[in-house]
């Protein structure tokens, strides 16, 4: 017998050593001792695993050295993994493969690399646990352990990690928002209530930009030039820019935030039993476009895009996905009518923002070195794309609204990027507004008139665009704090806040 147990020994795939190993990293992301506690049970019940079946042990093993990589590289890029996971994992459903695609190719890196083959050394460890390891215990002793095993995991199964799966499955069936919105918007549809349609602009245009953290555009003071035709606009007092802060700090939110009565405190309900204000221009007789160069993928926004009379959404490409396209679409473009809407969602400045921009227009850095020079060229590319837009429009020579404003902001460092921070940033709420007007609106006076008091939340916006285009009286804006990270679960104060420590 001792034998055995010396020659057992001289094997490192022994399993009390590949339980210590996965279990490991676990005990290095717990945040409280209450979690380091559960990491310790859960390498007992490892090793209790092991003595009473391989097959058991060994599928705990592998499932944990999936969620050893997935939770470490939420560590080491996003912070608390184990912060709203369910938001996490309703980010990665959700996101269309381009998107995913982008992500990985900007996220994964030397540290991704490192965790895997920390992960497959411990699977190498398993499979010669599988072929050769063996453990013969009397019969009393395996029932004893299964029973240990039985009190261990209903401490445990409630609890990360071993709750992962049902809080995904959990995700997977919350998918009723959609169906339950298509229901409401079938009812709703509303009739034309203004044919002959006596609002003040014929044209209106709604830029929906992506990523922009408004203090890296020289219009809001940043030291390089990186917006010089809205910089042109503003010094000849053409163009209006205000102060404001997203709601959320993810698109599939805040987008709905922009163009819905949905707002931070009552999202969901509101986003729901709405209409967008596409439907809101639709009634008063103008025809609508959503013209987007992002996925026809992302359900959120599609089903905002699908209440427009024209849909159109770029050809998907295995290169570099540019805004050009959208200058191509308006090159081919002819009015169909004088009163339109056009609601145009750019991929602006989304990650990779090497991928962004082409040879179209000039770079303002010819020679990035660094996360900052990539995303101020994304600006400075952006600010050419609406330049474009905007002399296309002229040309039209009709009363012409244009907004521009961007769905959330972003964390910009040379080492560090992104948004969707938990906990979250001010980095990631600060967005511009702008706005320019070919005819004289005293209710855009009035709005920067409100907006000198404080900073407006975007969650109001639709109320704004109708209020200053004229379909309604009522400019509600909004002056909230309030936004939330990740998804409605979690409300913060953007006032207490802390700026990204570089």
């Amino acid at each position: 017998m001792s034998k055995i147990h010396i020659r057992n020994c001289k094997f490192f795939y022994n399993p009390i050593i590949i339980s210590f190993l996965i279990v490991l990293p676990l005990l290095y992301i717990a945040n409280t001792p209450k979690k380091f506690f559960g990491m310790i049970l859960l390498s007992i019940l490892l090793i209790i695993f092991s003595k009473i079946n391989k097959i058991l042990f060994s599928t705990f093993i592998f499932y944990l050295g999936i969620l050893d990589f997935i939770l470490l590289h939420l560590k080491i890029h996003w912070g608390d993994p184990y912060l709203d996971i369910e938001s996490k994992i309703s980010l990665a459903i959700d996101s269309p493969l381009s998107e995913t695609t982008g992500y990985l190719k900007s996220y994964i890196g030397y540290s991704d690399i490192l965790i895997a083959i920390y992960v497959l050394f411990i699977f190498l460890l398993l499979y010669f646990y599988i072929l050769k390891y063996k453990s013969e215990i009397p019969l009393f002793l395996k029932l004893l352990f299964i029973c240990l095993a039985i009190s261990i995991y209903t401490l445990l199964y409630r609890h990360v990690p071993l709750d992962f799966i049902n809080r995904y499955l959990k995700v997977l069936n919350d998918n009723t928002i959609f169906e339950d919105r298509k229901e409401f918007l079938s009812l709703n549809k509303g009739k034309i209530i203004n044919k002959k349609n006596t609002t003040m602009y014929d044209k209106i245009v709604i830029i929906l930009g992506e990523s922009v953290n408004k203090n890296h555009m020289s219009l809001y003071g940043y030291k390089k030039v990186t917006t010089p035709f809205l910089d042109m606009l503003y010094k000849k007092n053409e163009l209006y820019r205000f102060n404001i802060i997203s709601g959320s700090n993810q698109t599939k939110y805040s987008i709905p935030m922009i163009l819905t009565p949905a707002n931070v405190l009552n999202w969901r309900n509101n986003f729901i039993n709405s209409r967008s204000i596409i439907n809101d221009f639709k009634i008063n007789n103008y025809l609508t476009y959503w013209i987007s160069n992002q996925s026809p993928l992302d359900r959120w926004v599609k089903t905002i895009a699908g209440e427009a009379d024209i849909e159109y959404f770029t050809p998907e490409t295995k290169t570099k996905k540019t805004d050009y396209s959208i200058i191509e679409y308006f090159n081919e473009h002819k009015a169909v009518q004088l009163k339109e809407l056009f609601v145009i969602h750019i991929m602006g400045s989304h990650f990779d923002y090497r991928d962004r921009i082409d040879s179209h227009y000039k770079q303002l850095i010819e020679n990035p070195s660094n996360y900052v020079d990539y995303y101020d060229n994304t600006i400075y590319y952006t600010d050419k794309i609406i330049e474009d837009i905007y002399k296309y429009f002229k040309s039209i020579e009709n009363k012409l609204l244009i907004i521009y404003i961007s769905d959330h902001a972003e964390v910009i460092d040379k080492n560090k990027y992104g948004h969707g921070y938990l906990p979250t940033f001010k980095d990631e709420y600060e967005i511009p507004l702008v706005i320019y007007s070919s005819i004289y609106n005293p209710r855009i006076d009035e709005l920067q008139r409100l907006n000198k008091k404080h900073y407006f939340n975007h969650e109001n916006m639709s109320s704004i665009i109708n209020w200053i285009t004229g379909i309604n009286n009522d400019v509600n804006v909004s002056y909230s704090s309030s936004v939330f990270s990740l998804s409605p679960r979690n409300i913060r104060n953007y006032t207490k806040m802390e700026y990204f420590s570089k």
